[in-house]
């Protein structure tokens, strides 16, 4: 059985698989980017002998700084002054309302979660309601220890209590972001 020859080319790859994979063909520079690592394109006529590769990162290296990004905190004090200005549809009065309005609410915007402060509240439930207590999901190995992370830490400033037991119970998900 012989294999067809695709001329100068290792391989044909579609566009739908290059974006879901997140190879990046940099025509401008002749780099293909694909997970961090670079590798320059191959001459027309370089031989099927030289081989182009790209080195592997260390795969628990890789992994803690996967952690520590999931985990780092992305949320910065806002900057009330830029938000405003970034608001093009605004004339100059309402940008000066919406930054009076901002400064009142300061401390909403300052990136972090907290407890609340204000009035106690309840929640009313219809007559007859029953507690509802899901069963719990499968959370994939991948990502056990940033869900018990992100639980220890929400639960240390104040944001969750740990509880035993409970008659109401909604499962936990794990949804990665697209930027990882």
């Amino acid at each position: 059985m012989s294999s067809k020859s695709l001329g100068p080319h290792d391989v044909i790859i579609g566009r739908d698989i290059l974006k879901f994979l997140k190879i990046d063909l940099r025509f401008s520079d002749e780099i293909i980017e694909w997970d961090g690592a670079e590798i320059p394109f191959k001459d027309g006529d370089v031989s099927a002998k030289e081989v182009y590769s790209a080195a592997d990162s260390h795969p628990t290296e890789d992994n803690v700084h996967r952690v520590k990004r999931i985990l780092d905190p992305k949320c910065n004090k806002a900057d009330i002054e830029k938000i405003c200005e970034e608001q093009a549809d605004l004339d100059k009065q309402q940008h000066e309302q919406l930054a009076v309005l901002l400064r009142k609410c300061e401390a909403l915007f300052d990136g972090q979660l907290g407890c609340w402060l204000g009035q106690e509240v309840k929640l009313e439930l219809q007559e007859g309601a029953k507690p509802y207590h899901a069963r719990a999901h499968n959370t994939p190995r991948c990502h056990m220890q940033t869900l018990k992370a992100e639980v220890e830490c929400l639960v240390k400033i104040g944001v969750l209590k740990k509880v035993n037991h409970s008659e109401w119970a909604a499962p936990t998900l794990v949804i990665p972001k697209k930027d990882g």
